[in-house]
Order: C-alpha cells, then structure tokens, then sequence
C-alpha cells in the first residue's frame, strides 16, 4: 500500500486550521479552503450563492469568459464549490485544482498561480456599489434556483430530503441547505456580499493542501492573507449534534407520480461507538454482500436497490431503498428483521472478516487520490478531533469484535419511516 510521505496538522495563531499532504506520485496539487459556521436558516441562501460566485469571478478577471481564459492558461486548471451539512456545522468550501509546476513547461510556477487564483478569489472578489457583480449574481442565482427545481427529478435524494425533515424536525439536520426556494429569489447582490464578509470574518477556517508536494509558499501564501484580516472571533460549531430517539415510530408519505417508491428508514442509537456501528452498518447494508441486499434484494426481490449509511454526526442510521409500491410493508418488515438478525449475533466471522476486507479495500482508495486525501484528512479533523491516517483508521477498525457489533446493532432503534411512492391515480 502506497502511504503519503508526509502528513501535516498545524493551526496558525490566528485560528486558522491546515491539513497539508503530499506524496510525490501526484502529478497534481488541490488547495481547498473551506468555511464552518453554525446553520443558520435565514442565512442560509446567501450563505449558499456564495461559493458559486466566489468560483466563477474576481476583482481582476470579473466576469465568467475572462476567468475561464485564466482557467485555461493554468494549463486547464479547475475550481470547484460546495455546500453542505456537516453534522453539526454548515460548511462552504472553494477549491482550485492544477497540475503540479514541475510537469508545465518552462519554470512556470502553475500551482502556485493557482494557489493565487483561488486566494484572489476569496479576498478580492468582483464587487459593484456595495454588492457582488450583478451579472454573475444572476447567473449563479438562476443556477441555483435550476438547482433546487431540479430536485424533485432525483428521487431517492428527494426522498431521503424529505425523510430528514421528519427524523430530525427542529434541528438544522432537516433544513436545506439553501433554506427556501423563496429564500433564493429575495436574494440580492448587497445581501449576498454581507454574509460572504460575515463568513470571511467570523467562520472557522480549514485549509486543505493536498498532492504531490513542492507548496511551502502557497501555505505561506493563505497564511499571509489570513493574518491580513487580523484578529477575528471566529466561530467554532460542534460537529456533532446527536438527535432524540422519539418515543415511538413516526410514519410519513408523499404521493407522487411515480412508478416506483421510495422507502427510507431512520434509526437512532443511543450508544456512541463510532468505529463499531460504521462496521455494523456495512455489514447490514452497506456491501454487495450485506445482509440487506442479499436478503430484501437478492432473495426476496423486494426492492430494486438498497443501502445503509451510518451517520456519524447524527448517531444515526439511514437505509434507502427503491421499492414496487405494493412491497413497501414487506420490505420495512424484512430491513426490521434483518437488523434484529444481526443484533442476535446471527452472522459468521466469515460474513464479518468479508465485510472488513471490503471496508479496508475502500480505506486503501483514498491514498490513490488527491480530493480523498484531502476531505479524509479534513472530516478526521472536525470528527475526531485528530487526523488520523486512512491506516491508523484499519487498526482500530481491525480491533472491532462480533461482540462490538451486536452491541451496536442492538442499540439501533426506529425513529422514522418515509415512503415516496405512487399518487394512485
């Protein structure tokens, strides 16, 4: 197994966290810069145009054309944005992705350009009378608007969507990550440039620097521009925000119409042991061999596909599956019955050493990869409260005993129950 050369977690005097890895067998550099702050519905929307503006323009290449030209003198250089719930956080990240200097021609310092790019990006962004340039506003505004229409042409998303809403009613867990399409459409330029310097001035900030090496002046280089802002109370939201087991069950539907439903299961444990229900939860769900699809899929044919994901900053667990609609109950009762299967100690070491050489397989992956690497190191961070490597991980993961697993299984309890299925018309 190929392990990176050098893994380094350092937090500046001014809060601001880094992850740097190299391993000289990348022929490329990521640097990914992103943002935590507490959920915050009202800011939600102009929290999540954000990125997109800062990705597609700055004050020096200020519209799309001219910042793709850029793009493309970086020998295709690309920046990429996201937003999203991250247990208790809400994170925004910009990142810009480059091959490393050695391999351009000449002594053309490519990744360090990059690396200024996306600085630029963040710092000096395209700004008019108070507020971001109102052309790319609009043009990231209706892209996130097409965004949010589209969601209801992704079912099992949308459906899973809907779920949270119900399992985690009253947490941040359950919002959008836009807050609401009305949201959306009330935004202006002006509204959207005051949270982006509220974001800039008071998140937590986590660097990612990640690839083949050679990037001692880019860290200098976000460190410097950091230090700039001066001293800054930033915020730091936990990441884990575990949710109450509800006292019974709770069922909800949607009709649509569709010619195949959706059933999503929501359970809720108690018992924090992480590295056991992450184990658990491939072992019943999460492998072409678990239990859930070999018994609700391949045996019973109850379902088209189904999976299990253990959610660490929830302490919880959600199974999606696609269904016929007339074995909906049918495949709820078998997923029930698979997880009492498990939590009565009802599978061989085999089935278990199987499922840990499959969890290994992925593990190793992430060393092939530079934005694996990257989000590892980072959600290790913010999860863990240390960064250990994907290795470290297969030697806890290699201590974990079928007795480890019937305690997490039986700690599992029904929370929630959604169907999205057909209108009946």
């Amino acid at each position: 197994m190929s392990l990176p050369t050098e893994h380094k977690r350092f937090v500046t005097d001014g809060g601001i966290g880094f992850n740097v890895v190299s391993d000289p067998k990348f022929k490329t550099n990521i640097y990914r810069v992103r943002f935590l702050t507490s959920f915050d519905r009202k800011k939600a929307a102009a929290r999540a145009i954000v990125p997109g503006i800062l990705t597609s323009c700055n004050s020096e290449f200020p519209d799309s054309p001219s910042f793709s030209r850029r793009l493309n003198y970086l020998y295709g250089a690309t920046v990429s944005c996201a937003c999203r719930h991250c247990g208790g956080m809400f994170e925004i990240s910009v990142s810009v992705s480059s091959i490393r200097s050695r391999f351009a021609p000449g002594d053309e310092d490519i990744s360090g350009e990059a690396a200024a790019l996306l600085r630029d990006c963040i710092f000096s962004p395209a700004v008019e009378n108070g507020g971001f340039n109102a052309r790319e506003f609009n043009i990231q505004k209706l892209n996130l608007l097409s965004e949010i229409d589209g969601e209801l042409n992704d079912k099992p998303s949308y459906a899973e969507a809907r779920a949270a809403e119900t399992a985690y009613r009253g947490e941040s867990a359950a919002e959008r990550w836009y807050g609401s399409r009305e949201d959306v459409e009330a935004l202006t330029p002006e509204a959207a440039y005051e949270k982006y310097k509220e974001i800039l001035l008071g998140a937590r900030v986590e660097i990612g620097i990640c690839g083949g090496g050679e990037f001692d002046n880019d860290i200098k280089l976000f460190e410097d521009a950091f230090s700039a802002l001066g001293t800054c109370k930033r915020s730091c939201p936990e990441y884990r925000a575990f949710s109450p087991i509800k006292p019974e069950p709770e069922y909800a539907e949607t009709r649509l119409d569709v010619a195949q439903a959706n059933l999503i299961m929501v359970f809720k444990s108690e018992k924090f042991d992480p590295n056991a229900a992450l184990l658990f939860s491939w072992l019943y769900g999460d492998t072409p061999f678990s239990k859930l699809f070999m018994n609700v899929r391949e045996k019973l044919g109850l379902c088209y596909y189904i999976s299990a994901i253990y959610s660490e900053s929830k302490n919880s667990l959600t199974v999606s599956s696609g269904v016929a609609p007339e074995n909906v109950n049918a495949a709820r009762d078998e997923i029930i019955r698979q997880l009492g299967e498990i939590s009565s100690g009802n599978f061989t070491e085999e089935e278990l050493e199987k499922t840990r050489l499959a969890m290994f397989d992925s593990y190793r992956s992430i060393y092939c990869s530079v934005p694996a690497l990257d989000n590892w190191f980072f959600n290790q961070t913010v999860r863990r409260g240390s960064a250990v490597s994907p290795a470290e991980r297969m030697a806890e993961m290699q201590k974990i005993t079928s007795d480890d697993i019937v305690a997490a299984a039986g700690s599992f309890k029904l929370d929630t129950v959604y169907v999205l299925t057909d209108s009946g018309r």
